[in-house]
């Protein structure tokens, strides 16, 4: 915890090192001292399965005069215009609102797939437009308890995002995206858990090149570093597939060898081998655009994760060096006394971010 490790052994140090405060009354880092104290950090991981919020909420039924309205004017529509008249997207799209307020989930699909449909055909396979349709069509299949349909679309939406990426907000569709592919995984649904872990790094990797390619946003290349160090917190906590130990060779039968590796295994192994350098180098890297676009309180904020990250991995050494380094940065602030209470006056569970909780 945060703020018991740096109360305690700062505590410790300012006994030791009076005689070496500077004017401004900041310590130089020491290496804590042994102590008696046997800390335990709270891991946020082991609560990961409390308070679940469940993946949507159910609706209020609708009055069934609605859905025989909506019915009606489908079949005048298609009467009138056949089954691709114009003003037949907007119809149906209301007729699978009411059947989803109703509760009818498996209708609600049905008429939000041929409103998709009907606006591709109208307007393009890649339409921007079927945007709001296929997120209410994912939303069905979440009440339907469908998961991996969900997870299905989930995936082609994001590509439809990126295809317009220059006239939307890319980082909040990445962020969208990924936190999908987090909750799924934490949920411990829907297949290789492994590979849920590579491609919200893989989004976050590819959103980061491409910002620095295109000398854009400074605070969304930030926000992609956080959310590839949330990643790696989750990676640090991977606990295999369980993947069978032996191969079968139909011609001699069975025999142990090593296991062939597909392509994402191959680079899954990758972000295991290099994740303890990649957060620090993560958390360097954030400090330094801070520091470039005058941002003094950011470089405090990512010196303190430098520090979690640290603590994260037990090296309580390294880790009470950065808080102290960052403490005095702070003691040069204006809000030194907030700044101080705001990061350090607590215990604070590691990681900062609930990144083990599932529905945040």
């Amino acid at each position: 915890m945060r703020g018991v490790l740096v109360n305690i052994a700062l505590s410790a140090a300012l006994m030791q090192t009076v005689q070496a405060e500077r004017l401004t009354g900041s310590l130089i880092p020491l290496t804590p001292p042994p102590t008696p104290y046997g800390l335990e950090l709270i891991r946020a991981e082991h609560q990961q399965h409390r308070n679940q919020s469940p993946l949507i909420e159910l609706p209020i039924p609708a009055p069934s005069e609605r859905i025989t309205h909506f019915e009606s004017l489908v079949d005048a529509s298609e009467q009138e215009g056949g089954a691709y008249a114009l003003a037949l997207q907007e119809i149906v799209r209301d007729l699978a609102a009411a059947y989803f307020s109703r509760g009818d989930f498996d209708a609600a699909i049905e008429a939000y797939k041929r409103a998709v449909h009907l606006t591709r055909i109208q307007r393009g396979l890649y339409t921007e437009a079927q945007i709001p349709l296929l997120e209410l069509l994912i939303q069905s299949h979440l009440a339907a308890a469908d998961l991996a349909r969900a997870d299905q679309l989930h995936q082609y939406l994001y590509r439809v995002k990126k295809y317009h990426s220059i006239e939307r907000n890319p980082l909040a569709d990445a962020l969208t995206y990924t936190d999908w592919q987090r909750k799924v995984y934490l949920s411990g649904m829907g297949g290789d858990t492994y590979l849920r872990l590579l491609e919200m790094h893989t989004v976050h990797t590819d959103e980061i090149k491409r910002i620095e390619d295109n000398l854009a946003d400074t605070s969304a290349l930030i926000a992609h570093l956080y959310r590839l160090l949330h990643t790696d917190y989750l990676l640090s906590r991977y606990e295999g597939e369980k993947q069978p130990a032996l191969q079968v060779n139909i011609r001699g039968g069975q025999r142990a060898g090593p296991k062939v590796l597909t392509l994402e295994e191959a680079k899954f192994e990758r972000l295991e081998e290099n994740i303890h350098r990649r957060g620090r180098k993560v958390l360097e890297r954030i400090a330094d655009l801070e520091r470039e676009r005058g941002n003094g309180l950011g470089v405090i904020e990512a010196m303190v994760g430098l520090g979690d990250w640290y603590l994260w991995w037990e090296w309580r050494a390294r880790a009470l060096q950065t808080y102290t380094k960052a403490a005095d940065l702070i003691n040069d602030r204006d809000d030194a006394e907030a700044q101080m209470q705001r990061l350090f006056g607590s215990p604070t569970e590691l990681p900062t971010a609930a990144i083990f909780t599932p529905g945040r």
